[in-house]
């Protein structure tokens, strides 16, 4: 079988409790997103409404979020404004997509608990997609790049 190569920082032997913290450490603002975002999935299953102004909310601190973790990672000024730019309409389509989930005609076809989850799916999915550089990212998709997949295998 053919391995998949790691980048050096994934190949290197983790220093045990430190490296934990340190990554539970990066990845806190998600973790506090991810429990507001429970939060509001069980309230609207409580109250049988969502809550449309904390949604959105959480929607825009998601933006914000993903804005500021990446900031170090982008060199120059003028891919900070395209970082800025382009998270900007990612996160708009998510909340117009998520007021559409809230019109009242909309509601009319889901039971109260659905909106809650339904809602979190578009969260989760605008999070996914707004960071595609994330950690499993390059490693799942260095074996095609790097080419130990056979041409047929290769992505576009």
């Amino acid at each position: 079988m053919s391995e998949i190569k790691l980048p050096q920082d994934a190949a290197r032997p983790s220093g045990g409790a430190s490296s934990y913290a340190s990554f539970l450490y990066r990845q806190l603002p998600h973790i506090v997103v991810l429990v507001l975002a429970i939060s509001g999935v069980a309230y609207t299953n409580i109250s049988h409404q969502p809550l449309v102004g904390y949604w959105e909310f959480l929607t825009l601190a998601m933006a914000v979020v993903c804005v500021v973790t990446e900031w170090a990672k982008v060199g120059d000024r003028h891919a900070r404004w395209q970082l800025i730019l382009k998270q900007a309409l990612h996160w708009g389509a998510i909340l117009v997509a998520m007021n559409i989930m809230l019109l009242a005609g909309v509601q009319q076809f889901m039971p109260a608990p659905a909106t809650g989850l339904v809602l979190l799916m578009l969260l989760a999915l605008g999070a996914f997609l707004s960071r595609p550089q994330s950690f499993i990212t390059p490693n799942l998709l260095s074996g095609c790049r790097d080419g130990c997949c056979r041409p047929r295998d290769r992505m576009a």
